[in-house]
């Protein structure tokens, strides 16, 4: 019954999931020079996950010191390049008609007009999460020193109820909020105000487009597991027999090439994923949000569109 209801409403809103990802497909496989932008997209999310454990040296202030500044800048970095590369992308793939002559170096010309903006972005929607998971937490740990474990589990369990939808409301005003100012050219506050609208309006819409692009990205990993796996055993096996007969150094050059070869294999994929699910959810929003833009506007210096139209016609 849920379910019939979920279908007739993304019917009537017209989405088409299959093809969003087909056109998003082919965007990606036809313009090649899109992956270089993926794999800046795929280095700046590495660093999400990134942990840095101190382990003995915690004492050594200086080196702690010299070790932060050199991460923190080579964190800015990778950030740095992820937003040009989902900016680019967006660029790109948000025209009504592709412009075949457009390239890497002006895609990345017209996206470093987005850094400061999105950077603040960034900030701000990370200071917001770090702020409720702070607050959230703070009853958690005190009923941890309290020893009661019992009720710092059930209070635990509620944070995470409250946590878990916020963090996913971020997430998607994060993902609409940079469509909108790259090609609204909204500032920061209206661009969130419009995304938590069209988030409000589309939330099973968009929750079903994150669904299936985890599957895509759990598909895309396992046939590239697959394809190691198939290709990779019979050279293993090769480059084990050659030690049993050849001299290590070239036993261990050959094992060098095989796994440069796979690591370039991975992040090769990886980068066409990254640009295809940022095509993906630049088709997504402009299916739900309504906003057209015409190739020749969105390559001005001054993006057109001032208002939010997009939220206010989904």
């Amino acid at each position: 019954m849920i379910f019939s209801r979920i279908t007739k409403k993304m019917e009537q809103k017209n989405i088409s999931y299959l093809e969003i990802f087909k056109e998003s497909f082919r965007i990606t496989w036809e313009n090649k020079f899109l992956w270089f932008f993926g794999f800046f997209i795929m280095a700046g999310t590495a660093t999400n996950s990134f942990i840095w454990e101190l382990g003995d040296i915690q004492k050594d202030w200086f080196f702690i010191m010299t070790i932060s500044v050199f991460f923190l800048a080579f964190f800015l970095l990778l950030s740095v390049g992820k937003i040009i590369g989902q900016t680019a992308i967006i660029i790109f793939s948000g025209k009504e008609t592709l412009d075949k002559n457009i390239g890497f170096r002006k895609l990345f010309k017209k996206s470093s007009r987005f850094i400061w903006k999105l950077l603040l972005l960034d900030l701000l929607l990370a200071m917001v999460i770090l702020l409720v998971a702070s607050t959230l937490s703070v009853p958690v740990i005190f009923l941890i020193f309290a020893k009661s474990e019992l009720s710092a589990f059930i209070v635990g369990l509620f944070a995470l109820v409250i946590f878990i939808p916020l963090a996913t409301l971020a997430f998607f005003i994060k993902k609409f909020s940079y469509i909108y100012i790259i090609l609204s050219d909204l500032d920061i506050l209206n661009s969130i105000e419009n995304s938590y609208l069209l988030f409000k309006k589309n939330i099973i819409e968009s929750l079903m487009m994150l669904f299936f692009l985890l599957l895509a990205g759990l598909a895309c990993a396992l046939a590239l597991f697959i394809t190691l796996v198939i290709v990779g055993m019979p050279l293993i096996f090769v480059v084990f027999s050659l030690s049993l007969i050849m001299p290590k150094i070239i036993t261990v050059f050959i094992a060098t090439i095989f796994i440069a070869i796979t690591t370039l294999i991975f992040i090769t994929v990886r980068s066409i994923f990254e640009t295809f699910g940022q095509i993906s959810w630049t088709l997504f929003f402009k299916n739900i949000a309504g906003i057209k833009i015409d190739e020749k506007e969105i390559l001005k210096e001054t993006l057109p569109i001032k208002e939010a139209v997009g939220a206010e016609n989904a």
